[in-house]
């Protein structure tokens, strides 16, 4: 099957799939062996987390629909970058429903044998642009009771007894630092030079504060200024306040007359 025909097959998956919420594709354009590379982790790899995820969404979200910016075809690989947009009407996700319009960043990639998809990959911000500041990492990768050996704590959307008060190794990282806070060069004109013209110390400098820190640390400054090293319930707390790391120059001439 020639590649245009393989663009044409995605296409129409698509409109029929995630536009029209139209499950009853899958079985004319989706190969029995189909492979979905992206599904959640502990999840079935065939169609029905699909499947499951674009009923709800059609009954949730209204006036739904697909822009296909770029289709990219070679050899039997299809990619597709594209957006979906629609109104969130319904309760989705556990969570109520805004009124407002979504606009999802979605890039696709088949794989296609015989005028029928067999794998796909999918990268989408819809996490993020659905709940906000919550990364991806967080939504796929978290704690869940057929996903025990995950990476990030189990998602939660309010505060109880396994997400509060607890200690969690999570939140813990190596904060040592190596930083250069303040360096001077400077140079002093030789007295015998400057005499002559009725000054007795001339000197230029440049001074920098903060020139580099060396860290591995992941917030935004290691050193922590809300930090009270004479408070034991905030020390080593990173608060998320404005770093004082800032780079600054001067430059500056002392004379003495």
């Amino acid at each position: 099957m020639t590649t245009e025909r393989n663009k044409q097959v995605v296409i129409k998956f698509n409109n029929e799939f995630f536009a029209k919420g139209n499950t009853e594709i899958t079985k004319e354009l989706l190969a029995n062996s189909f492979v979905n590379h992206t599904a959640p982790p502990g999840a079935p790899t065939d169609a029905s987390v699909m499947i499951q995820f674009i009923t709800a969404f059609h009954k949730r979200f209204s006036d739904i629909s697909i822009e296909i910016f770029e289709v990219l075809g070679e050899d039997n690989k299809v990619a597709l970058r594209k957006t979906i947009t629609g109104t969130h009407t319904g309760e989705f996700m556990g969570k109520q429903a805004t009124g407002k319009k979504i606009v999802i960043n979605i890039i696709d990639i088949e794989v296609l044998k015989d005028g029928k998809i067999t794998e796909r990959w999918n990268s989408t911000d819809f996490p993020q642009v659905f709940d906000g500041a919550i990364s991806r990492d967080a939504v796929y990768n978290s704690w869940t009771p057929t996903h025990t050996n995950a990476k990030v704590p189990r998602l939660e959307r309010t505060a109880n007894f396994s997400n509060t008060t607890q200690y969690n190794s999570y939140y813990l990282e190596n904060g040592s630092f190596l930083r250069c806070k303040s360096m001077v060069l400077g140079y002093s004109i030789p007295s015998g030079l400057t005499r002559k013209y009725g000054v007795d110390r001339f000197r230029v400098y440049i001074q920098a504060a903060n020139l580099f820190t060396i860290t591995k640390y992941t917030g935004l400054d290691p050193e922590l200024t809300g930090s009270d090293l004479k408070d034991n319930s905030n020390f080593g707390i990173d608060f998320g306040n404005y770093p004082a790391n800032q780079k600054n120059f001067l430059v500056g001439i002392n004379l003495s007359f």
